[in-house]
């Protein structure tokens, strides 16, 4: 009870400080592993820590309580992914569980559907994690989007083929193209990207 209330207290305090995503992230995951030889757990792959809900999301201390990606999987479910995605993907810091988080998203539309772009625009440092077969899925038509998904907080893209992705699926809608606003949302680095 007083960890999770110093854990609550001391995140936000990171956050306000602004601690970078970084650093947090590591020391989110030495927190998690520190507490992984304490914890008792059934044996299996159900959910044994608490399904995840949107009270759990907005505790400060969230996901502390999931200290491996099994229990991250197997307490997440998909709808509660696609209700509460803004404050999961803000909450979470892990990129194994933002992969997580994004697979989430995907198994919550159904097959051969694609993500709404509300959806897509507060995916933050989870679009990091995405394939290619994540990008097909999602709805790029507006310059917010790819100012959203462009966004240099959310962290560097590993393979320059996804922001390529992104802006050829943008440019594919009708009457877009790349102006001075698309340009400015793109920035930096990714407009490296553009042949």
């Amino acid at each position: 009870r007083t960890k999770r209330s110093f854990l609550r207290s001391f995140k936000t305090t990171l956050r306000q400080n602004g601690v970078s995503r970084r650093k947090r992230r590591r020391m989110k995951k030495a927190v998690r592993d520190s507490l992984k030889g304490r914890r008792a757990r059934a044996v299996g792959t159900g959910c044994t820590v608490g399904e995840i809900t949107s009270v759990v999301i907005r505790d400060a201390a969230f996901p502390f309580d999931y200290t491996d990606e099994t229990q991250f999987r197997s307490c997440l479910k998909a709808t509660t992914t696609r209700d509460n995605l803004a404050s999961i993907t803000q909450a979470v810091e892990s990129l194994d569980y933002l992969r997580i988080v994004l697979d989430k998203l995907r198994e919550a539309y159904a097959a051969g559907s694609s993500i709404p772009e509300a959806q897509v625009q507060v995916l933050g440092p989870a679009s990091r994690t995405a394939t290619a077969e994540d990008i097909s899925m999602w709805n790029i038509t507006k310059v917010d989007t790819l100012a959203a998904l462009m966004a240099s907080a959310d962290g560097n893209w590993e393979d320059p083929a996804l922001p390529v992705a992104i802006i050829s699926k943008y440019l594919r809608h009708p009457g877009n193209s790349l102006g001075t606003a698309e340009l400015n949302s793109i920035g930096g680095d990714n407009l490296c990207f553009l042949d």
